[in-house]
């Protein structure tokens, strides 16, 4: 008789070569006891702890008003300098990643903390 593909029970092997067509590829993770763990990642751990503390763009309103109480700046000064961390944030990324791929993770990681660093010392030296 005729048997359709549907009425044939699958194999082991069926099953692994279909799943492993629609699984997606493997994070990078190490295997201990046989049980897949995340590889821990300092160097992500420690950019989201300094955006955290950092702030965003989206809080510039919360402290906008203590800057320019702080430094005697006029609303037309306070307007530019949210206009600057506008562009920093829209023009700064294309030029970090292109850093990136130039020189690598840990030189970009490097600069990058030089950079935060000498923006907030050079804020905290106005205020």
């Amino acid at each position: 008789p005729n048997k359709n593909s549907m009425d044939t029970p699958s194999t082991p092997d069926d099953d692994t070569e279909e799943a492993s067509l629609l699984s997606p590829a493997p994070l990078p993770s190490e295997t201990v006891s046989s049980v897949a763990v995340p590889r821990f990642d300092a160097t992500l751990l420690a950019a989201v702890l300094l955006g955290l503390v950092s702030g965003s763009l989206y809080g510039f309103g919360r402290y906008a008003a203590d800057l320019k109480s702080a430094l005697s700046l006029s609303q037309s000064d306070v307007a530019s300098l949210g206009i600057c961390l506008d562009a920093g944030n829209s023009l700064g990324p294309p030029a970090a990643g292109v850093f990136y791929d130039r020189c690598g993770p840990r030189r970009s990681c490097l600069v990058a903390a030089f950079v935060v660093g000498g923006g907030y010392l050079a804020l905290h030296r106005l205020v």
